[in-house]
């Protein structure tokens, strides 16, 4: 269900806190490329946020 909701939406939010980063998790839902925005709590490493530049996903950085 989670992947038939990813292709109908028009715009793909995901909510992460930085603790999330660099686990791995055991399914896969939809690739990094069908995220348009994540929201987090820290900014994610260097290498993790070159690659969502290079999928085109926005990284919003929430403040308290």
């Amino acid at each position: 269900m989670k992947r038939v909701y990813i292709e109908r939406s028009a715009k793909r939010i995901v909510l992460c806190d930085s603790s999330k980063f660099r686990r791995m998790s055991t399914a896969r839902v939809a690739a990094l490329q069908a995220a348009s925005v994540v929201v987090t709590d820290a900014p994610p490493p260097a290498d993790l946020a070159s690659a969502l530049a290079a999928a085109n996903v926005d990284v919003q950085i929430a403040g308290f």
